[in-house]
């Protein structure tokens, strides 16, 4: 429901969330031999031309909010520039270059006519558009399918809190009687398990523990900044 609410913001199709089904399973820490990453699998390059902080202590690409407003921006651009949304789910797959190139060489606009064709597109591409196709059909259909009886998972939820710079997310469970896994799961973006140290960053606690959580990081604001030994 919230790449949903993303998709809605931008005027694009809910079904764009099944692109993430496709890449990553709808997994959040998702990460391919190739170096993409999350629910969208960015790339680092592809990330940070859409905005997202990929480096030592955040990348961005594993939190599901901001790597689906980066992939909405994306698929737009792609569905402005190929002017179809299967051409702009192939270019996502296959590489903005790379169909540009093919759309200009054999002079259609068609991704149809480009998968019927022998030698166009790469294999994986021809099957990628109709898979994530496929899935919103189903997803409409769960009777018709077999799937009536299927149970969703409840959406992951928390309160957002503003965290000082370089904050262990493990303090900050502590203060808010949660577990640090608990927190940790919420902020999978965080690399280091704490916040990055030259900027502020919107924490994600558990659902009703944002009011505690604020306390917690009042009382670390009043006592004296402790060094940490790094060997």
């Amino acid at each position: 429901e919230a790449m949903r609410r993303v998709l809605r913001s931008k005027s694009e199709p809910e079904d764009l969330v099944w692109v993430a089904m496709i890449e990553s399973g709808f997994d959040p820490v998702a990460r391919s031999s190739a170096g993409a990453a999350g629910l969208w699998q960015f790339m680092p390059e592809t990330a940070k031309i859409y905005g997202l902080t990929v480096d030592r202590w955040l990348d961005q690409r594993l939190g599901a909010q901001t790597a689906s407003q980066a992939a909405a921006d994306f698929l737009g651009d792609l569905h402005r520039r190929f002017g179809s949304w299967e051409l702009a789910l192939a270019a996502f797959n296959m590489g903005y270059v790379g169909l540009s190139s093919v759309v200009r060489r054999y002079n259609t606009n068609d991704f149809w006519s480009l998968a019927r064709t022998e030698g166009t597109l790469p294999w994986e591409t021809t099957l990628y558009v109709p898979k994530v196709l496929a899935a919103a059909v189903v997803a409409h259909n769960l009777a018709a399918f077999g799937f009536a009886d299927v149970t969703l998972d409840a959406p992951v939820e928390g309160d957002e809190v503003e965290a000082l710079l370089g904050a262990a997310l493990a303090t900050l469970a502590q203060g808010c009687g949660a577990t640090a896994k608990e927190v940790e799961q919420l902020n999978p973006e965080l690399r280091a398990a704490r916040t990055p140290p030259d900027a502020s960053y919107a924490v994600k606690v558990p659902p009703g523990k944002g009011t505690a959580a604020t306390q917690a990081l009042e009382r670390l604001r009043r006592e004296p900044a402790r060094t940490e030994r790094y060997v």
